[in-house]
């Protein structure tokens, strides 16, 4: 394969085109450093986070794509990623994934102790994300855990410290996970269930997915409204224009959700990225 063509398997290889992800992995990391601004923070947090949800999701599709590459081949959605097509070598993935990391490192080094060790400690959550599939109905969870650590880690990367306001905001993420990678897996329900793996869309699918959703997501609202109150430095008309506007969308997402139509699944699911960009914004 000549070069170009490589290039663009390794970018595909990390998602490079659906942008998508690292958003939803930003976001909760803006949270934190909205929350911690407070406290003399400057937006070079942000870029730093930005970059480091590029760079860490990019690694996580790799070792999730490394370790499902005999389930990936059974699923319609992901049969032709380049570990399964051979477009990609494993030795060529786990070079790229070594960098990735080493860029990481630097990053995360440039953070306080505190951050550090919670980085650490999401790397190895990175790792057993795509086994958890394998052993639980709910590897959202896992999951939520994740991509919603941000808080935390950009929280304690300025504050030094974690507070009360940090840990809802961080639990309020994780149900917002849990409800729009749900809907997400909801797109896998039959490929799932031919390949052996499990999620919480499986679990649901004969329940009544919506009210779960919707108790997923209330729950994200009220914790997270409640952060921000409890930090106390940020105005009512922010605040309320923004919950509004995220409740709305969250809403619409359970309302309108038709498990029977991918399209329909994904449209909901992208729509995330509103939502997060506009209580980053009420939080700024």
């Amino acid at each position: 394969m000549d070069m170009p063509n490589k290039l663009f398997s390794l970018l595909n290889l990390i998602r490079f085109d659906r942008p998508v992800g690292f958003l939803l992995l930003f976001f909760p990391c803006s949270f934190g450093v909205a929350l911690a601004a407070v406290r003399g923070s400057d937006y070079f947090f942000l870029v730093t986070f930005f970059l480091g949800s590029i760079i860490m999701r990019s690694a996580g599709c790799i070792i999730n794509d490394i370790l499902d590459v005999k389930i990936d081949a059974k699923v319609e959605r992901t049969k032709n990623r380049p570990l399964v097509t051979g477009e990609v070598t494993v030795n060529e993935a786990l070079m790229l994934l070594a960098m990735l990391l080493f860029c990481g490192v630097i990053l995360l080094s440039n953070l306080s102790l505190q951050a550090i060790m919670l980085g650490l400690v999401v790397m190895i959550l990175v790792v057993f994300y795509p086994l958890a599939k394998r052993i639980t109905d709910w590897p959202q969870i896992v999951l939520g855990f994740i991509f919603g650590s941000g808080v935390l880690i950009a929280y304690s990367s300025i504050a030094h410290y974690l507070s009360f306001s940090a840990m809802l905001t961080y639990t309020g993420a994780i149900f917002w996970i849990i409800g729009y990678d749900t809907i997400y897996a909801f797109m896998d329900i039959k490929d799932d269930e031919v390949a052996g793996v499990k999620s919480s869309a499986l679990f649901l699918k004969d329940r009544d997915y919506k009210k779960w959703l919707g108790a997923f997501y209330l729950a994200f609202w009220f914790l997270s409204l409640l952060g921000a109150i409890i930090e106390g430095r940020y105005s009512v008309m922010s605040l309320f224009l923004g919950s509004l506007g995220v409740l709305f969308i969250l809403a619409w997402q359970v309302h309108t959700l038709d498990i029977s139509s991918p399209k329909n699944c994904m449209i909901r699911f992208k729509s995330n990225v509103l939502v997060g960009f506009i209580w980053m914004i009420a939080l700024l």
